[in-house]
């Protein structure tokens, strides 16, 4: 399987990598807010469309199993 590589690693290690930044900020539990939430529930809900339109159902989600990428400071899942 060759895929596109993704700079951004996983979407686990992006939560993890928020949720540290805001602790160190003082606000604590929180890993994303507002539209940067919105946009990874948004992305992981478009990439499973387009495996259920392929017919292909996935049975064990996990953050570490999106990988993200950053083009032109936009993040996007490349792969489920």
């Amino acid at each position: 399987m060759v895929m596109p590589l993704a700079h951004g690693g996983t979407l686990h290690g992006v939560i993890q990598s928020r949720r540290a930044a805001m602790e160190a900020r003082g606000v604590a539990h929180t890993a994303c807010v507002g539209d940067e939430a919105l946009f990874y529930v948004s992305e992981t809900v478009a990439a499973l469309r387009f495996l259920h339109g392929k017919g292909i159902v996935h049975r064990d989600l996990v953050s570490s199993y999106f990988h993200c990428d950053t083009v032109d400071g936009v993040g996007q899942l490349v792969r489920v």
